[in-house]
């Protein structure tokens, strides 16, 4: 592969010297033209003209040269404007895309701000109504007293209070262990730990707590004596 290469080389050395030798020759033919010899004296012409033709080979090679290096700078200054104007529009491309992407989270933010907003006046009413009916609730059991099912009615007379059993199921279901038999008629007596038994002790100490002498559970008149 090295005798081959330098086959080559030493191919390309014999080329080049055999190409400036024929220019050497060319340019030698030339200058004897015009400026003559003793071999063909009726062909001698300027010297001047010789080395004007000689200057202007020179000239035109470097001319040719200036040209292509122009050519050159032209064709990368060319690309070189194509190449901005393509990034140029790329980057007009990314931003108007991130300008939608804005404007998109924009009314987005927008929505769920207004949504907010919305639940918070939602809420508010919502509040506001609870708070009313609360309220109306305590106006309206501040006639309730502690105890299971067990609700104070208004009476004409402020001397008793009237109580019963708000469960009405629970109360017919409440078991009866006995009775007292009295000129007022018949009291019924209830299991312990029956729905009606526990109205019926709610009732007593609410009577006895307010201050009443007597009052009436399911119709019924009791006096609050305990014994």
């Amino acid at each position: 592969m090295a005798n081959t290469r330098e086959e080559r080389i030493a191919a390309r050395a014999v080329r080049t010297k055999a190409r400036k030798d024929k220019e050497k020759n060319i340019l030698g033919r030339i200058g004897k033209f015009f400026s003559g010899s003793k071999e063909n004296p009726g062909t001698g012409r300027n010297k001047a003209r010789a080395s004007a033709v000689v200057t202007t080979t020179k000239t035109s090679r470097a001319e040719e040269r200036k040209a292509a290096l122009a050519t050159k700078k032209k064709k990368e200054s060319a690309a070189g404007a194509a190449r901005k104007k393509k990034m140029d529009a790329a980057r007009a491309k990314q931003k108007a895309a991130g300008a939608d992407r804005k404007k998109k989270m924009d009314a987005a933010r927008a929505k769920q701000k207004a949504a907010g907003a919305a639940r918070k006046k939602k809420i508010a009413v919502a509040s506001a109504t609870t708070a009313s009916a609360t309220a109306a609730g305590k106006s309206k059991s501040s006639a309730r007293v502690t105890g299971k099912n067990t609700h104070k009615k208004p009476s004409a007379s402020s001397k008793t209070a009237n109580y019963t059993n708000t469960n009405r199921r629970a109360q017919k279901s409440s078991k009866e262990t006995g009775g007292v038999r009295t000129n007022a008629g018949n009291y019924p007596v209830y299991a312990k730990k029956s729905a009606a038994a526990t109205s019926f002790r709610t009732a007593f100490a609410n009577a006895r707590k307010s201050g009443y002498k007597t009052f009436t559970w399911e119709g019924k008149k009791y006096n609050t004596k305990t014994k």
